[in-house]
């Protein structure tokens, strides 16, 4: 056993050498998977451990083969050395939206086995089904990502993109791009760290001395904690460090710089050129939401921008990018907006698409006839219904890793519109879904009727029937409506839609509902 497993095994009589395959569980964020691309070597800077025994139920599973590793007689828990270095072998994305993991350790002079295709096989296929319940310590234990620098990177160099805020790290950073002594940056950190506590956004327990100390320094700090003074802070620091403001704003400037390497802020100039360019990127579909767009839209770009629920992550089938990730923040009443980024290894998101989201829909058996760029991905597609319409609908999966659309193929739709426009109607006769070229028209009678609370205010919900008995969830806010118009039950409507898609196998393959399966009973 080498000199840092023995030390890492110090507290232990009974530790052992380990060899072959273990498992970790892990919930990561887009950008953090981004680390994990297919060939890359990446390396633990800390020491890792992983298990031998039953896998459980995380969204991220890893599958690591161990060359050198040691663990404690009697216990499932592997250890391996602080910058144990590992070559990611594959990454893929099942069912349920669970990704896995498979990795190798790096050895000096030995050359990594391989894909292990068929090896793996078996073990990708127990990760299909179900997994038992996590335990809540190994939840905890595994909150930070298994894998976290580069396999040349030495302490005080940038780490992988998307890793948890640690505090070392971002010391040692600092004290990198500052060259000022550990002591100071550590101080200076420090104190920030600790007015963060008294202005109430930082998390942990309010102890007697917190409270006390909020007290006297009260004329510091800001009176919503959601909306920080920076010359408020900086004064606190001044007067808690006894350092010179220009050294404090460097290190706080090197900070920042840390934050926006791990991905865990964005300067806002870049958001906001990143939503002028969607402007002009087909975002007209957003005025069915806002009447005050782009400007009430801007603001729920950024509110977008600081949501965290994933909705996939996975390498996509195609593109430039090694990662592709859709997050949502969700609306009520099975709506979303969801923004999508992909990840290129070295160059860290790129945003690639952010529209609203009806995660229910009527079932289209619909024969697709052309898949047309929106911006520079394909997600516009043509198709037709079994009654010959010619329909155009923006495809919500396009980037999802298991979307099979193809040129003339057939297969299962569920649709759902936001409206454009809509009124009162006076032709009964006309079909449900009519030919379109980028909106689609429609026609028919209001079958059920809700009001929900979603993005600009309020939104109606309709199930709108055609002469058939075909039906479509139609989408409208008060804002899109015909003058002096409110919709009812039994009225018959006619107008523009936005129509979108998702097809059985991405995303949103488990609508809230089916339309069709319910038919006349709604």
């Amino acid at each position: 056993m080498d000199t840092d497993m023995t030390t890492n095994a110090s507290n232990s009589l009974y530790s052992m050498p380990f060899q072959g395959w273990a498992w970790r569980g892990a919930h990561l964020q887009m950008a953090e998977l981004a680390a994990y691309c297919p060939g890359e070597v990446v390396k633990h800077m800390g020491q890792a451990t992983v298990r031998i025994d039953e896998e459980q139920d995380f969204p991220f599973v890893f599958r690591v083969l161990a060359h050198q590793a040691w663990r404690v007689s009697g216990e499932s828990e592997v250890h391996f050395s602080p910058e144990t270095r590992f070559k990611v072998l594959g990454v893929r994305t099942l069912s349920e939206n669970r990704t896995c993991l498979w990795l190798e350790q790096v050895t000096e002079g030995r050359e990594p086995d391989g894909d292990r295709e068929e090896e793996l096989a078996g073990w990708l296929a127990r990760m299909a089904g179900p997994l038992m319940s996590p335990d809540p310590g190994l939840v905890a234990a595994w909150s930070a990502p298994f894998a976290r620098w580069a396999p040349d990177a030495r302490e005080g160099e940038q780490p992988l993109l998307g890793v948890f805020y640690d505090f070392e790290e971002a010391v040692r950073f600092a004290v990198d791009q500052t060259s000022q002594e550990e002591s100071v940056v550590r101080q200076v950190l420090e104190a920030a760290q600790r007015y963060l506590e008294l202005a109430g956004t930082a998390q942990g327990e309010e102890d007697e001395g917190l409270m006390r100390e909020r007290v006297a320094m009260r004329h510091f700090l800001p009176e919503d904690p959601t909306c920080l003074d920076l010359d408020q802070e900086m004064a606190y620091l001044v007067l808690r460090t006894g350092l010179d403001r220009e050294l404090i704003a460097r290190v706080m400037e090197a900070e920042d710089a840390y934050q926006e390497v791990l991905g865990l802020i964005r300067r806002e100039d870049e958001d906001l050129e990143a939503s002028e360019e969607l402007e002009d990127d087909g975002l007209a579909h957003w005025r069915a939401l806002y009447p005050d767009f782009p400007v009430d839209f801007r603001c729920h770009f950024h509110e977008v921008s600081d949501s965290s629920d994933l909705r996939f992550a996975a390498p996509p089938r195609r593109g430039r990018w090694s990662m592709v990730s859709a997050t949502a923040l969700p609306q009520g009443g099975g709506l979303e907006t969801w923004r999508v980024e992909g990840i290129v290894v070295g160059e860290g998101p790129e945003l690639l698409g952010f529209f609203p989201v009806a995660r229910d829909g009527a079932e289209y058996s619909l024969h697709i006839r052309d898949i047309q760029p929106w911006g520079d991905k394909d997600a516009t597609v043509e198709a037709q219904d079994a009654q010959g319409h010619l329909l155009t609908f923006f495809h919500v999966d396009h980037l999802h890793p298991r979307n099979e659309l193809q040129v003339d193929c057939t297969l299962p739709v569920y649709l759902a519109g936001f409206a454009i426009d809509l009124g009162s109607a006076t032709d009964p006769d006309r079909g449900l879904l009519l030919e379109n070229d980028e909106y689609c028209a429609f026609q028919g009678r209001v079958a059920s009727l809700d009001v929900l609370s979603a993005w600009s205010g309020l939104v109606y919900r309709m199930d709108v029937e055609g002469p058939d008995g075909s039906r479509l969830p139609v989408y409208a806010a008060r804002h899109v409506l015909e003058a002096g118009y409110r919709p009812a039950v039994g009225d018959e409507i006619h107008g523009t839609l936005w129509l979108q898609g998702a097809t059985a196998s991405g995303t949103l393959a488990r609508p809230i509902y089916n339309l069709k399966a319910e038919g006349d009973e709604q």
